[in-house]
């Protein structure tokens, strides 16, 4: 039942890229290009492409392979048009960016020879190395390079893992999301196909992912949310209490609203709107976080357990449990909050480490130190202590205190 759930889910994230698609290029109807909204075809293009390459194993669903279908046949001729072929002969640097599409599609086994002689025209050339890139940007070329030509060695992966987020831990409390994107990334495009990461502590590296995802989950960004945790299939492990708890509660939002919506989602944009400019702003603002459903839905159809949140073991004092409980009473009062509160006693006990993390976030963000300092306190002799997320927060009181601020 519960992977036939998130079958339709794929399927709605494919029926929903292909009417943005049909919408805003097709029937000319994208957002002006002052727009805050404003996305550009190349990056829709590119981003329904990579969805179908994470939806092939879950084709096995009568729905999900209907709408695969539908989306291939309007996807391909602008993967492969005319404009796209002239922007990879004359920016070689951006050769494999502007194949993005061709290359998922050729991966999903529809090849174009004329477009291969292309890029390796492209790829020859000696400005072909002409643009600086992060790590996690290096490792999508790498990945690019890796699924259309299968006779393309590791050994570029390898020498940039090291330097990646992967190996060097993210600031949780963080006001840019650029360390969480490339966190995101750079798994996806080292674990596509099954691969494992060499030499990654994966349950160090998910203790953190869980942190940032209840971050977000607090923050109610679920295109962030949906990234993180694609974390647990994709590294091939089980999802923990918290994991199970967020997919839940955004399967239960996205059941609600119809999609799962986007952050910056203004509903005064819609309303009293005429048709086609109400559909420009949805499909516009809300796309890339209806295809994270269908890359986290994709990736959880291959790997995963579904069982529901269940009560582990707990090593938490009253008083802290208490401390928790009563934070739930705060003005804040996010999506998850409502469905927390509907969950037995048990399951509300295995997700204290839900709890503590939110907290400590929000009270660092807020820069309520008294607070943080209580709650580590609180946390000594128990599991809490350990999370990265107290080890985070103890560095940055003593920065603090080293420096009277």
């Amino acid at each position: 039942m519960r992977k036939q759930l998130l079958a339709d889910r794929l399927a709605n994230s494919l029926d929903f890229s292909k009417r943005a698609i049909q919408h805003l290029i097709i029937d000319g109807h994208s957002a002006p290009e002052d727009a805050p909204w404003y996305v550009r075809p190349e990056k829709i293009i590119a981003e329904s492409a990579f969805l179908l390459a994470f939806t092939k194993k879950g084709k096995i669903y009568d729905q999900v392979s209907e709408a695969f279908t539908d989306l291939v046949e309007l996807l391909e001729p602008l993967a492969r048009s005319k404009a796209m072929l002239m922007n990879i002969c004359l920016k070689p640097a951006l050769a494999l960016d502007y194949a993005h599409s061709h290359i998922c599609m050729n991966y999903l086994g529809y090849p174009d020879k004329n477009f291969d002689a292309a890029i390796k025209d492209a790829l020859r050339s000696e400005a072909a190395e002409g643009i600086e890139r992060v790590p996690y940007r290096m490792l999508e070329r790498e990945w690019l390079r890796s699924i259309w030509d299968g006779q393309h060695s590791e050994d570029g992966c390898k020498f940039w893992i090291p330097l990646s987020c992967l190996k060097h831990q993210v600031d949780l409390f963080s006001d840019s999301t650029d360390g969480v994107y490339a966190l995101t990334h750079a798994i996806m495009y080292t674990t596509f196909g099954g691969k494992e990461i060499s030499g990654l502590d994966a349950t160090e590296q998910l203790l953190t992912v869980e942190a940032l995802l209840v971050r977000f989950m607090d923050e109610q960004n679920y295109d962030i949310a949906g990234e993180l945790l694609m974390a647990w299939p994709l590294l091939r492990k089980p999802m923990t209490p918290v994991a199970k708890f967020a997919l839940e509660c955004m399967i239960e939002i996205e059941e609600r609203v119809g999609f799962l919506p986007a952050p910056g989602l203004d509903r005064s944009m819609v309303e009293g709107k005429e048709i086609d400019e109400r559909r420009t702003y949805i499909y516009s603002i809300n796309y890339h976080t209806v295809m994270v459903m269908g890359l986290l839905c994709g990736s959880l159809l291959g790997n995963t357990d579904y069982a529901e949140i269940n009560a582990n073991e707990v090593d938490h004092s009253m008083e802290m449990k208490n401390w928790l409980m009563n934070e739930l009473h705060g003005e804040e009062q996010p999506h998850w909050m409502e469905f927390f509160l509907k969950l037995k006693l048990k399951q509300k006990q295995a997700l204290i480490p839900w709890l503590y993390q939110a907290f400590l976030v929000r009270h660092v963000i807020d820069r309520k130190y008294v607070h943080v300092k209580k709650m580590l306190e609180l946390s000594k002799g128990s599991s809490l202590e350990a999370l990265p997320v107290s080890r985070q927060a103890k560095e940055l009181l003593h920065r603090l205190a080293r420096n009277a601020i």
